[in-house]
């Protein structure tokens, strides 16, 4: 691991850190090199936060160096796995959206256009958006788990999605 994967690492872990103390009502410290600044949150009623993730999430190949990588989910994933309130988190492996939940948004031609680049075997969507084989179907995932989330707030609850790709990609 190189030292900026390592920066982005951490910078990831710290981000979830902080979105969940919010979240949950924790206190969290924030350091910096003059002063450690203590800052508490009321908890709000959420006893647990329902995070949306898959393994297959890690299958989308994006290529080497590019920077929207598995290493991401993967850092966020162990990172939530050990933290102190990781028992008030519940883990749902989410849905795939379907075709007509995706033309919601895009137009069937495109999401035509993107399986059929990916059944024949990936290529790139524009200069940044490298798909692999696997990446319709792990797009349609990942369109559900963030559906899933917005269901689960809208009904009260607290939701997380750590998907891939990236919700603008999916």
């Amino acid at each position: 691991v190189n030292d900026n994967s390592r920066l982005i690492s951490d910078l990831m872990q710290l981000t979830i850190y902080c979105y969940l103390f919010v979240s949950l009502g924790l206190t969290f410290y924030f350091f910096n090199k003059d002063k450690i600044i203590q800052q508490s949150f009321r908890l709000n009623n959420i006893i647990s936060l329902t995070l949306f993730y898959s393994s297959d999430f890690l299958k989308h190949n994006t290529g080497r160096g590019h920077p929207e990588r598995p290493d991401r989910l993967l850092a966020c994933k162990a990172a939530l796995e050990s933290c102190d309130v990781s028992d008030l988190l519940n883990w749902v492996e989410p849905r795939s959206a379907t075709v007509s939940e995706l033309e919601w948004i895009h137009t069937i031609d495109h999401i035509t256009h993107v399986r059929s680049i990916c059944e024949s075997g990936g290529g790139y969507l524009d200069s940044d958006t490298p798909v692999c084989p696997e990446s319709y179907i792990i797009a349609q995932k990942s369109a559900g788990a963030w559906m899933d989330g917005v269901d689960v707030v809208v009904n009260g609850g607290s939701a997380f999605v750590l998907s891939r790709p990236p919700g603008h990609h999916a």
